[in-house]
């Protein structure tokens, strides 16, 4: 399917509030379930569903979107959120629904204080970075990464290209940033840089 029809076609899931599966291109076959909250031709963002538990607002590049399922399966799980009333709890950001590409994620997270949870591939290898965005231009961007046992590894520079999702608001993330967030009181704190237009 060409990317123009994966926008058309999530386009109207989100418009008639369908439940859809995306098949990424992830090395792992990772898949992820929910609701689309917007989509043009550069990206999707999905309301992420696990377990019937709404768990943070996933942004994924079309060029990482495999396949989309809207079949028999998605359709009995609609049912399921409507009939007892769980997509009332779906996050719908004004902030983030108004965005286009990646680069205006990242770079309202980093006025915003948000910390993201981003995958990339980079050398052929996937890796998750958590923490501040420290500044952003039209080609990468800077983040001040933790890792799993709450050490401070410093900084990376990462290109958008090769992002595979941007994921905002999830359990694990904004508990662990709360606690990162602590452990950093006392110590100087990465400051988001905002590029000039010249610059970006």
């Amino acid at each position: 399917m060409k990317k123009s029809d994966f926008a058309r076609t999530l386009k109207l899931a989100c418009r008639f509030n369908k439940y859809v599966r995306l098949i990424t291109n992830h090395p792992d076959g990772d898949v992820y379930d929910g609701y689309v909250l917007a989509c043009n031709r550069e990206m999707v963002l999905l309301q992420n569903e696990d377990d019937f538990v709404f768990d943070g607002i996933i942004a994924f590049p079309l060029r990482s979107i495999k396949r989309i399922r809207t079949g028999a399966l998605e359709k009995v799980r609609n049912e399921i959120c409507v009939q007892f009333g769980l997509r009332k709890k779906i996050n719908k950001s004004l902030w983030l629904l108004k965005v286009n590409n990646l680069q205006q994620i990242i770079d309202e997270c980093g006025r915003r204080n948000i910390w993201p949870t981003i995958e990339a591939k980079t050398k052929g290898a996937t890796g998750l970075y958590i923490g501040p965005i420290t500044r952003a231009n039209q080609s990468e961007f800077g983040i001040y990464v933790y890792d799993a046992l709450g050490k401070w590894e410093g900084g990376y520079r990462l290109p958008y290209k090769e992002v595979l999702k941007i994921e905002l608001f999830d359990s694990y993330s904004s508990n662990f940033n709360r606690y990162m967030r602590k452990k950093m009181r006392g110590r100087r704190k990465p400051r988001y840089v905002e590029l000039s237009k010249d610059e970006k």
